[in-house]
């Protein structure tokens, strides 16, 4: 299957709205090229979390994709500064990271 990628299951454990831990499950992420995949991205720490411990897993780039993105200037450069080079979300709100139209899908889908 040409479209199967290595991947694994973050585990998240929440100490309150700044405070998060993520562990990245067992998997070698050394020289690889890292997409975090989130549902929601508000205040932006718990991918940066996980950026930031990809980058010590010795990643060669991480990008994030996310469904619906919040974040604000403050929440992009946490995450800018987390070592990740691109943001992507759908369209489901508008934000600049904008890069999945949603409308042609979801109208195919039903």
């Amino acid at each position: 299957d040409s479209a199967a990628l290595d991947y694994t299951i973050c585990h998240k454990t929440r100490h309150g709205d700044h405070d998060v831990d993520v562990h990245l499950g067992d998997c070698d992420l050394a020289d690889k090229d890292v997409v975090i995949i989130d549902d929601i991205a508000s205040t932006g720490q718990t991918l940066a979390t996980a950026a930031r411990n990809a980058q010590s897993a010795g990643v060669a780039s991480i990008s994030c994709m996310v469904t619906h993105s919040l974040l604000d200037s403050k929440g992009e450069q946490s995450l800018r500064n987390s070592g990740v080079k691109q943001i992507w979300s759908s369209d489901s709100i508008s934000h600049p990271s904008n890069a999945i139209q949603l409308a042609e899908l979801l109208a195919t889908a039903l």
